[in-house]
């Protein structure tokens, strides 16, 4: 989980790198039986046809400086530990990208 938190956290840093006033937030909330983390940016954002290909492996929205590995890598630790990745964004509004996992409240 700290590989895909640290990519997360590269990926918002990166799509900042234009914005005059660059606002990173991370939260960990629990929400019923799960536990919820959310990365959000104010950076570039993206279209929707890149958001519709941004978990295929070897696609990247980086050019020649991004493998299109990281995302994709992310998604399938995150889902080994029997949780979910999703990402939400805007064109020129910053992303979301959250990640819940269960857990045992019992505890």
């Amino acid at each position: 989980m700290r590989l895909v938190l640290f990519n997360l956290f590269r990926n918002a840093i990166e799509a900042m790198h234009a914005t005059t006033a660059p606002r990173l937030q991370f939260t960990v909330e629990r929400r019923m039986s799960a536990i919820q983390l959310s990365v959000i940016d104010n950076g570039c954002g993206l279209s929707p046809s890149m958001q519709a290909r941004l978990f295929e492996p070897f696609f990247s929205t980086k050019g020649e400086r991004g493998t299109g590995l990281g995302l994709s890598i992310c998604r399938k630790i995150v889902e080994l530990h029997s949780g979910q990745l999703t990402f939400d964004s805007e064109s020129g509004n910053g992303a979301r990208v959250e990640i819940r996992l269960p857990c045992d409240l019992r505890n």
